[in-house]
């Protein structure tokens, strides 16, 4: 009896007190301040990128396409995602970005050419046609006018 109690006196105060596996919005914020933004120059590949922190002028699309969508996991901030069309002046097509509102603002003039600062993932899953596919998303830290 005795250790039944210690046991569930344990684990209310682990369940309570431990380590969390979330992620909080200033955690992120505060690291993607300190991010070096590799510039996308004209006819690179946006693709080539994954894993690697980013900065490319785009547009928000006007026709967004059919895209995969990602698992969000985080301490209870939903997290939103937006249809992105790079510049024609690089290599790759439209990508689904995602980022926290209160960290990410948009600007308000829709068809604005804007600079995306962001780290590129990929993600693989079964094709509807069999096989696999392949896309790549793009995990926002920041948007501005482009000059």
């Amino acid at each position: 009896m005795k250790f039944t109690i210690a046991f569930l006196f344990l684990w209310v105060f682990l369940s309570c007190n431990g380590p969390k596996n979330t992620v909080k919005t200033s955690d992120i914020q505060s690291n993607s301040m300190k991010k070096d933004y590799y510039p996308i120059k004209a006819g690179e590949n946006l693709f080539d990128f994954v894993d690697k922190s980013i900065v490319f002028d785009a547009k928000i699309a006007q026709f967004p396409a059919q895209h995969m969508m990602k698992m969000s996991l985080n301490d209870g901030e939903e997290e939103k995602h937006e249809y992105i069309d790079p510049d024609t002046k690089y290599k790759g097509g439209q990508i689904l970005g995602y980022y926290f509102p209160p960290k990410v603002v948009w600007p308000k003039e829709q068809k604005a050419t804007i600079k995306v600062y962001g780290s590129l993932r990929v993600m693989s899953a079964k094709g509807k046609g069999g096989g696999t596919h392949t896309e790549y998303y793009l995990e926002i830290d920041k948007v501005e006018l482009a000059e």
